[in-house]
């Protein structure tokens, strides 16, 4: 998959959202890398109310990829307006929920703790 549209290395795709930004990484996925004699030319398929926005961040975002790849790797970006997959939902948090009656328990509790062990080492 990650061959067919010219990716050799599926690190980039992987790590999109690190390289791009997590604002970026919402409306954009890189889906194809074309690579020409000035750089690479990478296709975005984004949302398509995100066009603007993505033309006025090109500049940053090339020096981030370039700077994640190597500089001068990637030459310029195309926009393919489409539909993205809806992200999954996160798994829950695996820490179990707490309720207190004025929800200043658990932080009470955690401080007094903090306070003990902190004069438990000052003490030795």
């Amino acid at each position: 998959m990650f061959l067919r549209a010219g990716f050799a290395d599926p690190g980039f795709l992987l790590h999109w959202p690190v390289i791009a930004g997590a604002h970026i990484a919402r409306v954009a996925q890189p889906v194809k890398w074309q690579e020409t004699p000035d750089g690479a030319v990478i296709t975005l398929s984004c949302e398509p109310a995100a066009a603007v926005l993505l033309q006025h961040e090109t500049r940053a975002l090339l020096d981030r990829c370039n700077g994640w790849l190597g500089a001068g790797r990637v030459a310029r970006f195309k926009f393919a307006p489409g539909l993205l997959p809806s992200p999954s939902n996160p798994p829950p948090h695996p820490a179990p929920d707490r309720e207190t009656k004025d929800g200043k328990g658990d932080l009470q509790d955690a401080l007094t703790r903090l306070s003990r062990a902190r004069a438990a080492l000052t003490r030795s």
